[in-house]
């Protein structure tokens, strides 16, 4: 089969890397990690001369897409094409019985089926549980306590909001996702949602019970494809529309990571920050500073290993990693510097920033000619390609006007 030009795919065009790397997992995976035995995009020459830079061959992931789609419709598959992005949309919405017209446009469609999963799971909530859904989702209920008219104004509340339906897209997505068990997928959970939303899902009585049998509502193995793929490609749709950027930051204790959330999200400096105890998922917001809707993730720069795991989660969903450190503790400690190296683990998709923090403590060129060095290294491998000159800061954060410009700079390189 050959990719079919197809105008509801072809923004897959305009993402990076980064967006489309749980999308190509999804495609080639199942629910247990294992590579899936009809997927034909790991064999495909520009794949295997592009990965992990999965931009060079998003026609190709389009092409697998179209394909799955044709193992869900018979007389597609018999005649050795795939279907258009539209047909597999309206196959979805016809499984969950979703009122479609034939002239709506893909994005109605694709909120459609958003909104039918987010019921399902919504459905499995108790009256309080959904009380706290309301409140992670700031909508007021006015000592409401009828579970059906909390679901009402919820719907209601999100339909005016478009950064709330985009949140809700997210979470939605993160529920089925999770199922797929891969480290990197739970850091899509709570983007732009508080996280308790999603542990309200996947408690005891919620929707953890269906993902303990992964895609125990939907008839058919097609479905276990195609579904996600639905769910995904309309978060990153919306995603793309509305300019999101996803920001995490990653590094030790004490080099300021919390610091550069608040510049992103209000443009000034803070110096009563505590230290992070818990991972944060920060609501989206306009950022002062970049002039786009960001949605931020924080967590505890502890080196054990758990620690360390959830930041590698986190960062492996984002769109930009500001990766915080001081390089003087590297220099000085060996158990920083492998600290650090088993952070670099996994980030070579992804778009990293290196800033340097506590630019007082240590002659800013002599380290800057260091770090250069330690990555030059043999025994680097392909983490030798993640920091450069260009994505490399040394930055006092104190200092707000240079905090801003070198954050005004990393917007330059991403833009």
């Amino acid at each position: 089969m050959a990719y079919r030009e197809d105008k509801d795919l072809e923004f897959l065009g305009e993402l990076k890397s980064e967006d489309l790397s749980v999308l190509v997992h999804i495609l080639t995976h199942d629910e247990n990690g294992k590579r899936r035995t009809t997927e034909g995009l790991t064999k495909c020459k520009k794949y295997k001369s592009c990965h992990p830079d999965h931009h060079q061959y998003w026609k190709e992931i389009a092409e697998e897409i179209q394909r799955f789609g044709a193992n869900t419709l018979a007389t597609f598959f018999r005649m050795g094409k795939g279907v258009l992005y539209k047909q597999i949309v309206t196959d979805v919405c016809h499984h969950f019985s979703v009122k479609i017209d034939e002239d709506e446009c893909i994005e109605t469609m694709e909120e459609k089926v958003v909104s039918e999963v987010f019921a399902k799971a919504v459905e499995s909530l108790n009256l309080e549980e959904i009380k706290k859904l309301a409140a992670e989702l700031n909508v007021e209920l006015d000592n409401e306590n009828e579970k059906e008219k909390i679901k009402n104004m919820i719907e209601k509340s999100l339909k005016k909001n478009k950064l709330s339906s985009y949140q809700i897209n997210m979470l939605t997505t993160s529920l089925v996702a999770t199922s797929y068990g891969r480290d990197f997928i739970p850091g899509l959970i709570g983007w732009g949602v508080g996280l308790g939303a999603l542990r309200l899902f996947l408690g005891p009585i919620g929707w953890g019970t269906v993902l303990a049998q992964p895609f125990a509502w939907l008839v058919g193995p097609a479905y276990r494809v195609s579904v996600p793929i639905v769910l995904l490609i309309a978060d990153l749709r919306k995603k793309n529309t509305l300019g999101i950027q996803t920001v995490a930051v990653m590094g030790s204790r004490f080099t300021g990571k919390t610091t550069l959330i608040d510049y992103l999200r209000t443009g000034k400096y803070n110096r009563d920050n505590a230290e992070t105890q818990n991972v944060q998922y920060f609501p989206v917001v306009k950022s002062p500073i970049w002039e786009c809707e960001v949605s931020c993730a924080d967590s505890p720069g502890a080196s054990d290993a758990e620690s360390i795991k959830n930041q590698k989660q986190i960062c492996n969903s984002a769109n930009i990693v500001l990766f915080c450190y001081n390089p003087k503790d590297i220099y000085e400690m060996k158990d920083e510097k492998d600290h650090f190296l088993e952070r670099l683990e996994l980030l070579e998709e992804k778009k990293v920033f290196f800033i340097a923090t506590r630019k007082n403590e240590y002659d800013a060129d002599a380290m800057q000619e260091f770090m250069l060095e330690f990555f030059n290294s043999p025994d680097m491998g392909r983490k030798s390609q993640i920091y450069n000159e260009n994505n490399s800061f040394f930055v006092d954060l104190a200092e707000e006007e240079s905090a801003l410009q070198m954050l005004n700079k990393i917007l330059d390189k991403i833009n």
